[in-house]
Formats: C-alpha cells, structure tokens, sequence
C-alpha cells in the first residue's frame, strides 16, 4: 500500500497498468537470490479465500520434490473443491490479467480501511498512552500500549500481577466498549518470556 498520509488525504488512486502495478510492489527475497536458497511461500488465504487452504511454494527442483513427498504423507494435497474453484476462477475466468485486476482492487480496498483505521485512531487514542507505525502491507495493524500509565502498574513492578493479567484486563474492557482486539502475548514465539511490552493487533479485514 501507499504511505498513509493522514485522514484529510485524497484517496489512494489505481496504478494505470498492470507494469506500473508490478514495478510498486516490494520485491521478492526470490528477485535477489543467485544460488537456489530461497524458498518463497505464496498462499491464496488473503487475497481470495481464507477458507480454501491453497497455497503454493516457488524453490529450487529438489527442495519441490521433497515436498511433494511429505506433503504426499501429510496433507495428502488441498481440498478438491477448494481446487477446483480456484482453477475455474484463475484459469477460465480470469486468466493472469484478471487475477492482476483482483489484486489491483483488494490493495485499494485494503488501503482505504487502513485509512478509516488510522484516521479512528488518530482520533480517539490518546498518543500519551497508545502508539503504532502506519501499516504498509496486509490488514493488521499493531498498537503499542504503555502500560507503565496504567493504574495496577505498581501491582506489576511488585510481581503481584503479570503482565499477562493486566493484558487480559485491558483486554476485556475494550470488549465491553463494543471492540475486538487481539492479545499480543497470543504471538509470542517463546511462551514463557517474560513481557515488557504490550500491544494490541486489529483487523479491518471485514
């Protein structure tokens, strides 16, 4: 997506070509390796169906090869019906151009509930307490809480509350105002850290 550039911007315009499109995006990891070690990992998940399980994997001959046989005694391969329409979309109906002219519409649609995102939080989160980076990519939006601001802080610093607990307090209140946040801690790769940061991930998928 472009840089967001504030609530009082002009909305985003499409790019006149599907070259103009392709040359803004970020490039591939794929683009840059020269000796077969990147494997690149593509999925149909967020840009069509999250519900069809297809995705697809661009490696060097060899590594396709030991995954096809895994995934012959794992998965045993997607969802026939998830398959099959996707093919009858992609290659009947779209073709390569029309999958181009899918993409181009779901990044302005992204980008403009991105916009409407930013601007509520611009408007109604205290930057003392709240802070984020303007997303460039996806449809999650990460926002750091200080809760050092919080009241229970001392309980935390004392070991009388973990930072978990109060997480969930927050969380819970922000449901009972009408909103559905999802809990940092949900992410973290090593269980048992222990936090010194808090954030909250939101979506604008729907």
């Amino acid at each position: 997506m472009q840089p967001y550039t504030g609530s009082s911007s002009p909305p985003t315009s499409a790019p006149a070509t599907h070259a103009e499109f392709l040359s803004s995006l970020v490039p591939s990891f794929l683009s840059l390796d020269t000796t077969g070690r990147v494997i690149r990992v593509d999925s149909f998940s967020k840009v069509i169906a999250p519900g069809s399980r297809i995705g697809w994997i661009t490696a060097p001959e060899q590594i396709c090869e030991r995954y096809f046989r895994h995934s012959d005694q794992s998965t045993q391969g997607p969802s026939g019906f998830s398959q099959l329409a996707l093919f009858k979309l992609l290659d009947e109906t779209w073709g390569h151009e029309g999958y181009l002219d899918w993409l181009v519409h779901i990044r302005l649609e992204y980008t403009a509930r991105r916009n409407v995102m930013l601007a509520a939080c611009d408007a109604h989160l205290p930057r003392e307490l709240c802070s984020w980076k303007p997303p460039m990519a996806g449809m999650f939006h990460w926002i750091e809480v200080d809760w050092r601001r919080h009241p229970l802080r001392e309980k935390v610093e004392r070991g009388e509350m973990s930072m978990e607990e109060l997480e969930d307090r927050i969380w819970l209140r922000v449901i009972e105002e009408g909103t559905l946040l999802i809990k940092g801690s949900w992410f973290q790769a090593d269980r048992g850290a222990q936090l010194d940061k808090m954030f909250f991930r939101v979506s604008w998928w729907y």
